[in-house]
């Protein structure tokens, strides 16, 4: 098995959900880092989802569940996320491109 470290994602968030990453086939991601930063002068809600292949974001697959991130701040998340193939990393802000997210960790293949 090897281990690969990588950046998953990084891109401004949409206030419409969208994917920000997919697992490709034969590949298992683990996610170590999230960091969420708020660009703008207000505060802005995000959401993140870990939505299975064919599926959609739901209550059932939430991450990170709507939160408020302050104006000109960041939120970190750390820990270890196991995202199996097929998977998808969806994600949505209140205010459309003011939440840039970025997340990391490493990729894994038999």
């Amino acid at each position: 098995m090897s281990y690969i470290e990588k950046l998953i994602a990084q891109q401004a968030v949409s206030n419409t959900t969208e994917i920000i990453a997919t697992v490709t086939t034969g590949k298992t991601i683990n996610i170590k880092d999230i960091n969420i930063a708020n660009t703008g002068t207000t505060d802005c809600e995000f959401d993140l989802w870990l939505v299975p292949d064919s599926g959609s974001p739901t209550n059932e697959n939430i991450l990170i569940p709507t939160f408020t991130i302050p104006a000109h701040n960041i939120r970190h998340w750390q820990g270890l996320q196991t995202v199996p193939a097929g998977y998808t990393l969806q994600a949505k802000s209140e205010i459309n491109d003011q939440i840039t997210v970025t997340v990391s960790g490493y990729e894994t293949t038999p």
